[in-house]
């Protein structure tokens, strides 16, 4: 028996190209070369194949794109990187004004 962790999502075409999907041109095209044997790191072609089917894709690029997709939200931030940490003043700045707030409590800062 299967768990329901373990089923493959069907996912649209649409949400795996992306909302800005258009024709490559030759200039921003990739050449994949597929692993034989697969490894930890590599995927043979008839595996994309595979889950290109069961993914519900028309097509092998699609499935690299949806997991390029993935790989990068779990990698890269959804956020611009901020100026670093708070200098000395900025936090008594910033204590200063919880004080003024928080009548009885205490800043954590």
């Amino acid at each position: 028996m299967t768990d329901a962790s373990s089923t493959p999502r069907r996912v649209s075409p649409k949400t795996a190209a992306g909302p800005r999907a258009a024709k490559s041109t030759k200039s921003d095209a990739l050449l994949v070369r597929f692993g034989q044997p697969e490894a930890r790191h590599t995927v043979s072609r008839d595996t994309v194949r595979r889950m290109s089917q069961e993914l519900g894709l028309r097509s092998e690029t699609q499935v690299v794109q949806y997991a390029l997709a993935q790989l990068r939200d779990s990698l890269l931030p959804r956020y611009e990187p901020d100026d670093g940490p708070l200098s000395a003043q900025q936090l008594e700045e910033l204590r200063a004004s919880v004080d003024q707030e928080i009548v009885g409590g205490r800043s954590l800062v």
